[in-house]
C-alpha cells in the first residue's frame, strides 16, 4: 500500500500480488511444521499445526491408510497376485504334494512309481495347484473383516504415530508434502499476481 501511494506505476500491484502470494503460502508452509516445539513471542505461543494437532493427525492418517493402502483385500491380493504370489503358489504346491502322498499311500509302490514318473501324474498335481490358487481369492474375502480387525491397522498406526517425538512425527508427514511445497508455493504466487492485477484494473481504473 505504501509503495502504490508513493509509486503508483502499472506493474506495481500485481508484482506486490505476486510477491505477497508466494511468501504467504511459503509460511503457511511453514508454519505447518514449524516450530517442533512451543515458542513464546509477545506473550503469545506458536508452535507447528501438526504438532499441535497431533492426536488428530495422527488418527486421521491412520484412518486413511488402514482404508486405502493397508486394507485385508489388498494385502491378500498383493500377497497372491503380485510379488508375494509366487511364494504362497509353492506352499500352496508343497502341501498338496504332501496331502496327494498321503492319499496314494495305499496305491501299490510299482504302480504309484510309474504315474509319478508320467506327464499324466505331474500334469494332474499342477492342475489341482492351480485349480486351488483361483478359488484362494473367493474363499478369502470372508477373512477380510477378521483379517482388518485382527491387524488393527488404523488403531497401531494411530498409536505409534501419537506417541512419536514432534522432530520424528513431522518427518514421517513431511515428506509427503515436501513434493508439492513448491507447485503450492507457485500457485499462491500466480493468484497473488492475478489479485493484483485485478485490483489495478478495476479498482484503480487501470484499463482506463
Amino acid at each position: 500500500m505504501i509503495l502504490w501511494h508513493f509509486y503508483p506505476e502499472d506493474w506495481m500491484l500485481p508484482a506486490a500480488g505476486v510477491i505477497v502470494g508466494y511468501f504467504t503460502n511459503y509460511l503457511a508452509l511453514k508454519l505447518i511444521f514449524n516450530p517442533l516445539k512451543p515458542v513464546k513471542i509477545l506473550g503469545f505461543t506458536f508452535i507447528g499445526l501438526f504438532i499441535k494437532r497431533q492426536n488428530e493427525v495422527s488418527a486421521e492418517y491412520g484412518k486413511i491408510i488402514a482404508d486405502r493402502v493397508l486394507y485385508s483385500e489388498n494385502l491378500w491380493e498383493h500377497m497372491l497376485n503380485r510379488q508375494g504370489g509366487k511364494p504362497i503358489y509353492d506352499l500352496i504346491e508343497k502341501h498338496v504334494n504332501q496331502s496327494l502322498n498321503q492319499a496314494t499311500g495305499s496305491v501299490p509302490q510299482p504302480i504309484l512309481t510309474m504315474l509319478e514318473g508320467s506327464k499324466v501324474y505331474s500334469d494332474l498335481r499342477e492342475m489341482i495347484v492351480k485349480n486351488m490358487v483361483a478359488r484362494l481369492p473367493n474363499k478369502f474375502k470372508y477373512l477380510h473383516d477378521f483379517t482388518d480387525a485382527t491387524f488393527d491397522i488404523e488403531g497401531t498406526l494411530r498409536e505409534k504415530l501419537q506417541e512419536l517425538p514432534p522432530k520424528d512425527f513431522v518427518g514421517v508427514l513431511r515428506p509427503a508434502f515436501e513434493s508439492e511445497e513448491l507447485k503450492l508455493i507457485l500457485v499462491g504466487a500466480a493468484l497473488g499476481g492475478i489479485a493484483g492485477f485485478l485490483q489495478w484494473a478495476f479498482v484503480f481504473g487501470g484499463l482506463g
